[in-house]
């Protein structure tokens, strides 16, 4: 039980250090994601954001109007997307 503990502490820490450490990445990458996006103009307003991570990404597509669906393994990480993108 305290094994759980602290490897839940851990990851916790983990997920904030990985979101301040790649948000700039993330950031980046969310600028190219739209730019395909909008030259490719389909009528589909959904992304699968596979390893979403703490949903940068996923906050500047759905601010572009887009629905986003993020996926990821960490519980931790995906508390901070939900917290970033309520809505998706």
């Amino acid at each position: 039980r305290e094994a759980d503990a602290m490897r839940s502490f851990y990851e916790s820490n983990l997920a904030l250090i990985h979101n301040a450490g790649f948000g700039a990445m993330a950031r980046g990458a969310g600028r190219v994601v739209l730019d395909r996006l909008r030259q490719s103009a389909g009528p589909e307003r959904t992304l699968v954001d596979l390893g979403c991570g703490s949903g940068i990404l996923a906050e500047q597509v759905s601010a572009a109007g887009y629905e986003v669906v993020g996926v990821d393994l960490s519980s931790h990480l995906l508390t901070l997307a939900r917290q970033r993108v309520p809505q998706g």
